[in-house]
């Protein structure tokens, strides 16, 4: 017995050596993986920085300049600056003292910097290096657009004017591959090549008022103003019809996508009706369900689109705007930065 036990001592299992070399395995499997899983999470963490950099920044900030030639010379207004000789700036688009309010001429002149150090506005070089996306380590390109709130990661509209211009877009296009995106709700000032108005009055209460006019879609903004209602012991409404037609074969299709209307008017409730009501997501909505249907009914696209506005003893005005919502004196639109490595 003796023996059997000395025999036995500093053994090991078959069981324990095959467990043994099973946790070895794993371990340096593992010890290999982390690091490039780790190394990711930091890549994604460092662009998506650099986009809430770039996006605060140009939101929050005015900007600044100095003279170098000159250090007492600076200030907040680079836009009149950045040109002469000596002036060093970096740029920002906020209202000196009212952050996510944009100004226009800063956003104008943010353009034309654009222009003259790139001369186009896919290359991102000197905004890479006036906000440091450019270091010995890293490198990353940038782009700013706003777009319409309409818009989505995966449905992007720009804010255009009434000309069709976009209003901001700069940068090289944005790849399919990962990239960091951050938005931003700003405010732009509400001038005439922003928007259109349509004013409407109902004097006669056996009549109708109709307005229509030709639109493209999706809408940025879109508001009804209604001042008073002309008779309230009779019948009122507004009703706003989308219509598309494919001018080659003729065939066209219409909904209704916006209705108020009362028909035993109570003075009690005027105050319910007057006052503005948003209409954009109705349009825009309204438009996709009609658009759909209409190429699944004819198998083609159209290729008009008319906005009816029917109004009956009603005062008021509509607005719509491709720049984006409308809100009492500005128009709000979305600031997009996206980031991505590159060389």
């Amino acid at each position: 017995m003796k023996g059997n036990e000395e025999n036995s001592v500093g053994k090991l299992s078959l069981d324990m050596l095959i467990g043994l070399s099973i946790f070895l395995f794993a371990f340096i499997f593992i010890a290999q993986f982390l690091p490039s899983v780790f190394a990711d999470a930091r890549s994604d963490i460092s662009v998506f920085s650099e986009a809430y950099k770039v996006s605060v920044l140009l939101t929050e900030d005015p900007g600044r300049w100095i003279n170098g030639a000159n250090p007492s010379e600076k200030g907040f207004h680079w836009e009149t600056e950045w040109y002469k000789d000596n002036i060093s700036f970096r740029p920002g688009l906020a209202v000196v003292g009212e952050a996510g309010f944009i100004n226009l001429n800063k956003l104008m002149e943010f353009k034309n910097v654009t222009i003259t150090y790139c001369l186009s506005y896919d290359n991102d070089s000197w905004i890479r290096d006036v906000f440091g996306l450019t270091t010995p380590s890293n490198s990353y390109h940038v782009n700013i657009s706003m777009l319409i709130p309409f818009s989505t990661s995966y449905r992007q509209y720009f804010s255009v004017n009434d000309s069709g211009v976009e209003i901001f877009a700069i940068g090289p296009p944005i790849p399919d591959r990962k990239v960091s995106r951050y938005e931003r709700l700003v405010n732009l000032p509400k001038i005439n090549d922003f928007y259109d108005r349509y004013s409407f009055t109902s004097p006669n209460p056996m009549n109708e008022n109709i307005t229509q006019t030709t639109l493209t879609f999706p809408i940025g903004g879109a508001i009804i103003y209604i001042s008073n209602i002309t008779q309230c012991t009779t019948t009122y409404w507004i009703k706003i019809n989308v219509t598309l037609t494919n001018t080659t074969s003729g065939n066209t299709s219409t909904t209704e996508v916006f209705k108020l209307e009362n028909d035993n008017c109570d003075p009690a409730n005027v105050s319910a009706v007057t006052g503005y009501h948003s209409i954009t997501r109705e349009l825009n909505e309204g438009y996709c369900e009609l658009y759909t249907n209409f190429t699944e009914t004819y198998q083609e696209s159209p290729d008009q689109t008319n906005v009816t506005l029917r109004i009956k003893n009603l005062n008021g005005f509509v607005e719509l705007s491709r720049v984006g919502e409308i809100v009492g004196d500005r128009i709000v639109v979305k600031l997009v930065v996206t980031v991505w490595e590159g060389g």
